[in-house]
């Protein structure tokens, strides 16, 4: 069964997995053929210093203590961490009044960008290795069967 995915940095794909963090912002709408389905969701390799500093702060820190992990340097590189149901995106200026303060502290609600609803969270608490790509890829199939599996 094809299954798309989606690679954030890090702490934000973990934040998505967990159902902390409702909303991804980003520059580009996904296509319509990516709306209203099931994402994979991929952390990337690259954990930029800026984004490790924001997991000492709260927000962060607190919904970072949901994983079990004790610092920012346990947080999966390189791994699906979870699946989050993509629904229809809207741009950022139609949705920042129905946002509560804490979401928009993790996003960049700036106009012009996009605002990318995300429902039904599972954060995995084994994750799976994966290679990732830019944009919204294709899983593949092997791996796919095993995402499958755990969100039964």
């Amino acid at each position: 069964m094809m299954l798309a995915a989606l690679s954030m940095t890090e702490p934000w794909g973990t934040l998505v997995a967990l159902g902390v963090k409702a909303w991804e912002t980003r520059s580009w709408r996904p296509s319509r053929a990516a709306e209203n389905q099931w994402l994979a969701i991929h952390t990337a390799r690259r954990f930029p210093p800026e984004a490790r500093v924001l997991c000492l702060r709260d927000p962060w820190r607190k919904a970072l203590t949901l994983t079990g992990k004790s610092s920012a340097d346990e947080l999966p590189l390189g791994y699906i961490v979870g699946v989050a149901f993509l629904k229809k995106a809207e741009p950022t200026i139609q949705v920042i009044s129905r946002i509560e303060e804490q979401e928009r502290l993790l996003g960049n609600y700036e106009p012009g960008r996009w605002a990318w609803p995300f429902s039904h969270s599972i954060y995995f608490h084994k994750a799976i290795v994966c290679r990732g790509a830019f944009g919204i890829w294709k899983v593949p199939e092997s791996i796919a069967r095993e995402v499958w599996r755990q969100m039964q």
